[in-house]
């Protein structure tokens, strides 16, 4: 992860609460290159929340850090978001029973 995400993030943390943190800085993924720093949204979500609500904070930031030239580019990740990894698969498998489908309910009057 680059230093100035780093510090932005470290920034960030002081700033705002740590479920606010969770849920929308944390899932963003970071590449700094020379004159920009790129932040990858996994979601349209995210990277509308992020943009209207720290996007300011986050640029502050950076120039705060010396890099008054580098911009912040916020954009979709292209990345696909991969499926959770069960942490023990070695034990049973439990299987759980099938539930009846749930019928829309009648009138009595019927």
């Amino acid at each position: 992860m680059p230093e100035l995400w780093e510090m932005c993030q470290a920034e960030l943390r002081r700033t705002i609460s740590e479920q606010q943190f969770q849920t929308w800085i944390r899932p963003l993924l970071a590449e700094q290159h020379s004159d920009f720093l790129r932040l990858a949204a996994p979601n349209r979500f995210v990277l509308e929340w992020v943009r209207d609500k720290f996007l300011k904070s986050i640029e502050d930031t950076v120039r705060r850090s010396g890099q008054e030239n580098m911009s912040v580019v916020l954009e979709l990740s292209d990345r696909k978001p991969s499926l959770p990894v069960p942490a023990d698969t070695s034990g049973p498998v439990q299987v759980l029973p099938k539930l009846p489908p749930i019928l829309p309910r009648r009138n009595v009057a019927d």
